[in-house]
């Protein structure tokens, strides 16, 4: 049923707030059938009197990829430090400024780590790891240093155990083939003169999707793509060292890889992916092969911190993610296994729990449900 905005939202508003939505209306084209809504009815009947009839609306939308902060669907581990795990709602503003004493909102205790594998050591953090959030796998608690902290609390200490859960959830969904789109021309010569490359057009309602099929390599300091609309990338490999990827604050990455992703800097605080929208929702990678990688793991700055703190998600739900080199990751990861070889800096995106994910073929799910007690909403099922 399509809907009608018969008000100036001031934020974003459901089709079931009938303040600023109708769906009793038919477009141009005489359409009154569209975007899916679900409506349930049920009807007592009385010996006495006439029935009881109730009807319930239901909106339904794609269901999101990254309910965790950091998902393996085999084990996760962290090996120590004074990192720390964390949260904040980017539709709210910055990460900083939702740390602050006291957090308004205060949304920095929502991070959550899972791990699916039914191992003793499925789920293994270090001393010195600070979780704001939650823990998630089979079989706790075998794996957990005496000095992390998983906490719900600025004061917390030791592992709160209302915070450590057997059941994690974990979603696991088949990845989107992008068509094709147009060939990206790199020259790959001993020769060649630096890669310098503008993507995408500012305020474009669809992607402009580009391929190259062999590993787009950006790994010299004057190497730079800059992406200033939305783009989908289908490239066969992706290795970054010292050059970089400006996303403007007008762009967007979608960017699938069939083999490996290694990002590999060669001196501290060079190359990177610069995410100028501060956005983690602005930026995916999904590895878009069901075959995995034959020489794991696919490696994230393993050897120096990169110049840029990473804000996007990463999906790699059949390979191994290592990750070094301290960085700094505001959004989300997924895969088979993680691995963060040094302290894990991770601030997890709460609204990527209802946003869905492009690139992925995701079922639908139920979002927002209400009784119908306004008899002009109502609706006549068979």
């Amino acid at each position: 049923m399509w809907y009608q905005c018969i008000a100036s939202p001031t934020a974003n508003q459901s089709p079931n707030d009938k303040n600023y939505w109708t769906s009793s209306w038919v477009n141009s084209c005489g359409v009154s059938l569209g975007a899916p809504v679900i409506y349930a009815e049920g009807t007592v009947t009385l010996l006495q009197g006439p029935p009881i009839k109730t009807q319930l609306r239901a909106t339904i939308s794609p269901a999101p990829l990254f309910p965790n902060a950091a998902a393996a669907t085999n084990t996760l581990s962290i090996a120590g430090g004074t990192g720390t795990v964390d949260s904040y709602d980017q539709t709210q503003g910055s990460y900083s400024a939702q740390i602050a004493t006291p957090p308004t909102p205060s949304t920095n205790y929502s991070a959550v780590l899972a791990a699916g594998s039914a191992t003793s050591l499925a789920l293994t953090i270090g001393n010195g790891t600070t979780v704001n959030g939650y823990l998630a796998w089979p079989s706790p608690p075998a794996g957990i240093g005496t000095a992390v902290i998983v906490t719900g609390t600025s004061s917390g200490s030791g592992v709160d155990s209302s915070r450590v859960t057997r059941s994690p959830f974990i979603p696991q969904f088949d990845y989107q083939v992008a068509n094709n789109g147009t060939a990206l021309a790199i020259d790959t010569s001993v020769s060649a003169p630096p890669i310098s490359l503008t993507l995408g057009t500012p305020g474009a309602t669809t992607p402009s999707v580009y391929t190259y099929s062999g590993e787009l390599n950006v790994n010299n300091s004057p190497d730079i793509i800059t992406i200033r609309g939305p783009v989908i990338l289908n490239l066969g490999g992706l290795h970054m060292s010292d050059g970089s990827i400006v996303i403007e604050s007008t762009g967007s990455a979608e960017i699938h890889i069939n083999d490996r992703l290694v990002f590999w800097g060669s001196a501290y605080g060079t190359g990177g992916i610069n995410n100028k929208t501060l956005d983690p929702k602005k930026l995916a990678i999904i590895r878009s092969s069901a075959v995995p990688m034959a020489t794991p793991p696919q490696r994230l700055y393993t050897a120096y911190p990169p110049a840029f703190p990473f804000y996007g998600t990463i999906y790699l739900p059949k390979d191994w993610l290592a990750i070094g080199a301290d960085v700094d990751f505001y959004g989300a990861i997924s895969a088979r296994k993680i691995t963060f070889n040094s302290e894990a800096n991770l601030h997890y995106d709460t609204s990527l729990r209802y946003t869905a994910t492009s690139g992925v073929d995701a079922p639908s799910t139920i979002t927002e449900w209400r009784e119908l007690t306004d008899p002009a909403e109502l609706v006549i099922l068979p």
